[in-house]
């Protein structure tokens, strides 16, 4: 059934005029109006015959101002409300007053304006039936401008056209803001071609409008980004004019947002070679796709779109002259270029999928290595800890301390104060036991004994030795005895060293100790005391040193307990 806006058409009879740059002709034919080289507000009546459905008018482009301001009021329009056709050609700028009183409207057209920058936001209010818009060739008004005249009072809107207007970078051109300002269901034709720069942006509001279009025009334009494009599988889009665009990116979207889908893919016959059963889906129900000038990509993520191109039975414009990209390589889109594509990507399918098993086997076998790995360091660790436990709190044993705590006296107030209680802390939540573990010539020293005999003792009942490193430790020759009596002992060390020591002067054992192992820093400042790492993570640290030594002690004995048997066999 025809719409009303095909009945109107078919009424008019065109009248071209012939006449000079210089002289206004205004021609009445029926039901048309036709005026041309408008450049004055008397070139224009006041009023118009009743009768009148189409008027045309041209502005003179040879004069700067095409149209005066204020040319067109409500006034003009006051006599014909059943004005159904309005075309402009050469207009400046459109006032929000603009189509008062032409309510009845349902074709406009303002096109090949060329200083046409500005339409007044919600000029199209006026107009609520309006069914078609042109605003073609354009070139200066800019996408935004556009956006804010419709401003979504044109439900009724079927056909758009906005050839050449201008597409603004960054700038979403079927996105929100746009199809927002449309806000209608009933579009059918679409024409947007020779918008230099289109971004098309999926949104809920893009499926609401562009689920009724059978007609796209995309062709002449720089299509940058198509991110996330779908129309519904149950769309009624029929042509789609893709000529000189960069259509992969739109055609991609087909591909890639489930409109191919596995339940719509086509089945292909490679015996028959030009047999294609096609099945419900978006893309089969076109009935003509124009993709001239746009070399495809023929990779293996489009392989189902190339063929759908070569063997779907519509019309797609000079099928045969399509060229197809493959590698960087251009060709022409037939038969024997498509089987080379499909047979090397089946060829890279089965490679992958060879190469993908194997490598999820080996990445299987490492994470089950690394696993394990996990597991028993974390069960050795469990087993060193209950060993160490039965060592050290039973009597009568070779080890009672966990820790030979080694100080200068000039840091005892920090020593004893600070670091000594928190190490016994740490150790004694660790041991669940309310026994000291920490020994130092403070408390551990046996009264009347030579001290060097004492320092002796505790660091052979000690499983490993922490030492304070400050200025005057490395100063102080006792402290430096400790340190090599204990490394001497074989004996594992904890660093705790206060931040800006310098040690080039030092001995060299103390520097190849500090060289070698990582360290805890500390500082004290006004009465505040700061330790990096945590006193957890340092105690964690102490208990793994301290099962090494215990490891190193009974190797060492059970070697000397063997030696001892084969001498005595």
């Amino acid at each position: 059934m025809e719409t009303r806006f095909t009945l109107i058409i078919n009424l008019i009879t065109f009248v071209i005029v012939h006449t000079s740059e210089a002289n206004v002709t205004c021609t009445v034919n029926d039901i048309s109006y036709i005026c041309n080289n408008i450049a004055d507000e008397t070139d224009f009546p006041l009023s118009l015959p009743a009768n009148i459905r189409k008027v045309t008018l041209f502005g003179n482009t040879a004069l700067e101002g095409s149209f005066p301001n204020g040319l067109f009021r409500s006034r003009t329009w006051s006599n014909i409300s059943e004005l159904s056709i309005l075309e402009f050609i050469g207009v400046d700028f459109v006032e929000k007053d603009f189509l008062v009183g032409l309510d009845k409207l349902i074709f406009l057209s303002i096109s090949s304006c060329p200083d046409l920058e500005r339409i007044d936001p919600g000029v199209f209010h006026s107009t609520p039936d309006l069914e078609a818009l042109h605003l073609d060739g354009n070139f200066f008004l800019k996408i935004y401008v556009v956006e804010a005249a419709l401003n979504g009072k044109l439900d009724k809107l079927k056909y758009l056209s906005l050839i050449g207007i201008q597409g603004i970078e960054r700038h979403v051109f079927l996105g929100e803001n746009f199809t927002k300002a449309l806000r209608t269901k009933h579009l059918t034709y679409l024409d947007i071609s020779g918008v230099k720069t289109i971004f098309v942006e999926h949104v809920d509001v893009v499926q609401e409008v562009m689920s009724n279009v059978k007609y796209l025009n995309l062709s002449y334009s720089t299509l940058l980004s198509a991110y996330g494009v779908q129309f519904p599988v149950d769309s009624f889009l029929r042509n789609v004019e893709l000529k000189a665009s960069n259509a992969n990116v739109l055609l991609n979207q087909f591909q890639d947002k489930s409109l191919i889908a596995e339940k719509y893919r086509y089945g292909y016959n490679a015996s028959e070679n030009t047999k294609l059963e096609e099945k419900q889906g978006i893309i089969p129900q076109f009935l003509m796709l124009n993709v001239l000038e746009n070399p495809l990509l023929c990779d293996c993520e489009t392989l189902d779109f190339v063929k759908w191109i070569l063997f779907a039975n519509i019309d797609i414009v000079n099928r045969t002259t399509l060229t197809c990209v493959y590698h960087s390589n251009e060709a022409l889109l037939n038969n024997a270029g498509f089987e080379m594509v499909e047979e090397n990507c089946r060829f890279a399918h089965i490679l992958g999928i060879g190469i993908g098993s194997s490598a999820a086997i080996m990445i299987s076998i490492i994470a089950f290595g690394i696993m394990i790995h996990l597991r028993r360091r974390k069960a050795r660790q469990h087993r060193d800890l209950t060993t160490l436990k039965r060592e050290i709190l039973h009597d009568n044993t070779h080890f009672n301390f966990v820790v030979f705590l080694s100080y200068c006296s000039q840091d005892s107030h920090i020593a004893d104060d600070i670091i000594l209680p928190s190490l016994n802390k740490c150790l004694k939540k660790t041991f669940n036991t309310q026994k000291d573990l920490v020994c130092t010539g403070a408390d551990s020293f046996v009264p009347g004994m030579l001290i060097i005999d004492e320092i002796h003792r505790c660091i052979k009942e000690s499983l490993v030795i922490v030492p304070v490193i400050t200025p005057a430790f490395l100063e102080s020759r006792w402290s430096l005895k400790e340190c090599v009596d204990a490394i001497e002992r074989h004996r594992q060390v904890v660093v705790l060293m206060k931040q800006h020591t310098d040690i080039a002067g030092t001995i060299d054992t103390i520097k190849h100790l500090i060289a070698q192992h990582t360290i805890a820093t500390w500082s004290y400042n006004e009465g505040q005391f700061v330790i990096r790492p945590s006193w957890n993570t340092i105690c964690d640290g102490i208990i793994q040193t301290a099962s090494e030594t215990f490891r190193n002690h009974r190797r060492q004995n059970c070697n000397t307990t063997i030696e001892l048997v084969s001498l005595v066999k």
